[in-house]
């Protein structure tokens, strides 16, 4: 029931504003353009907005560049349309502020836990790996044929939050969509080289100065790595240099939970991994930021000598 009514207000809505997370990924990214397509977004006079740049790495995925920034928005939109992100907070609450105070409609599809909602009517699944796996279920309810690179668009988003099926959140349906899409002879070799394996001479620099910061705690539980302002500076990185360098944290036999944190001029994000067993999401949500129980990261005011032992502290009384 819920597929239906949310499938009927998308195919109802003209003049939709699509939007997700801060900091997009595969998913976030590969699901906006799912729907997009998927529901004639182009002939309704809907419109695509991120508040922060596509990444480098997904910008093989046909029409990325019909994604805009907020102050290139050319609609007055009808409603709003909240994809994997259930709180504006999560999408960059600031520039949102304008549209959800008008009380326009808005609406949410996430897969994301969340105490949070600022939706009017929600399709959220938690036991789905990606967004794009609602996404898909939703079109296969209206009976739609996927072209290739639509098809791509949705592979990419699953194959992102599953880590290539090798997180714990890989479902059976995970992997019975991407065979599906596998048969329409989608191209995996720029989606595993770009998703998996490139990385920019900067993100390999800022790796290097990562590692060599690399902590653990005296049980051997807990290991954090940083990068202050001034490497950033000098190797000219920004956020979307860093990409999956956390991943390396939990690489020390018998960590189980990672941080990786970036300073920058007014704050610092913290990027959290975990392995089963360890949730990282709650203490993510608690300094203002979300996402998946074993993947989550958040941004906090301040700099590395306020920010890094806070954050320290509260997973070290967590592992207690």
């Amino acid at each position: 029931m819920l597929y239906k009514n949310m499938i009927q207000i998308l195919s109802e809505t003209k003049d939709l504003l699509l939007t997700g997370h801060v900091e997009p990924d595969g998913d976030s990214v590969g699901s906006l353009l799912g729907i997009y397509h998927a529901f004639d977004g182009k002939n309704k006079g809907w419109q695509m907005v991120l508040r922060d740049e596509v990444p480098e790495n997904l910008r093989f995925l046909q029409d990325w560049n019909l994604i805009k920034k907020p102050s290139n928005l050319t609609i007055k939109p009808s409603a709003i349309l909240l994809v994997d992100c259930s709180d504006i907070k999560r999408a960059g609450e600031e520039w949102l502020l304008s549209y959800y105070e008008e009380k326009i409609p808005c609406y949410v599809i996430d897969h994301h836990p969340s105490d949070v909602s600022t939706g009017d009517f929600s399709l959220v699944e938690i036991e789905a790996a990606a967004t794009a796996e609602i996404v898909a279920a939703m079109i296969e309810e209206m009976g739609i044929e996927l072209d290739r690179e639509q098809a791509t668009c949705l592979y990419t988003a699953i194959v992102s939050d599953t880590g290539c099926f090798r997180y714990l959140n890989t479902t059976p349906r995970s992997m019975q969509l991407c065979a599906k899409y596998l048969a329409l002879g989608i191209d995996l070799e720029p989606i595993r080289i770009r998703l998996f394996e490139d990385r920019s001479f900067t993100n390999m620099r800022i790796l290097s100065a990562a590692i060599n910061s690399l902590q653990v705690s005296t049980d051997g539980m807990l290991a954090w790595m940083f990068v202050d302002q001034a490497t950033m500076q000098k190797y000219q990185a920004g956020p979307g240099d860093c990409t999956s360098i956390v991943n390396f944290s939990l690489a020390v036999e018998g960590v189980k939970i990672g941080l990786f944190f970036e300073e920058y001029m007014n704050d610092v994000k913290v990027s959290l991994r975990s392995r089963r067993g360890y949730s990282v999401n709650d203490i993510a949500a608690a300094f203002g930021g979300g996402g998946h129980v074993m993947a989550a990261g958040c941004r906090v005011k301040g700099n590395l000598a306020t920010v890094m032992p806070q954050i320290l502290q509260a997973f070290k009384d967590k592992l207690k």
